[in-house]
């Protein structure tokens, strides 16, 4: 009899837990495109330390939102921000994605140089 109730328990205990287990993960994924969102939308208002910010908080949900999206969108809120180490950063980090195709690794080192470049040479000149 209380081999039957302790085993009742903890079957409601593991459900519950599942339960909460499966919310727990909505309401991650909900996070997680909130902060795509209020990322994208600080940018394109001209808050672009805010949009910078919020977009670094995007590498936590690389298994919901495509990594190469979430970097390159950290690349350009951090050159729009003037941040330019954290830029290279990300740029770094989508050369070395293992998904993404020879020619389009190529085509970041590629931006990556000529944004770099230019950027010394504005700083050089003033």
């Amino acid at each position: 009899m209380v081999a039957a109730q302790t085993l009742e328990g903890l079957m409601t205990l593991d459900q519950a837990a599942t339960e909460h287990s499966a919310i727990e993960g909505s309401w991650r994924g909900a996070e997680a495109y909130h902060l795509w969102l209020l990322a994208h939308r600080q940018l394109y208002d001209g808050q672009f330390e805010y949009a910078r910010r919020t977009s670094l908080l995007l590498q936590e949900y690389e298994d919901l939102i495509d990594p190469v999206d979430i970097y390159s969108f950290i690349a350009l809120a951090c050159f729009y921000s003037k941040h330019y180490g954290r830029c290279s950063k990300a740029f770094i980090k989508l050369e070395s994605i293992t998904h993404a195709a020879k020619d389009r690794q190529d085509a970041y080192a590629d931006l990556a140089t000529s944004i770099f470049i230019k950027e010394r040479r504005s700083c050089i000149n003033h």
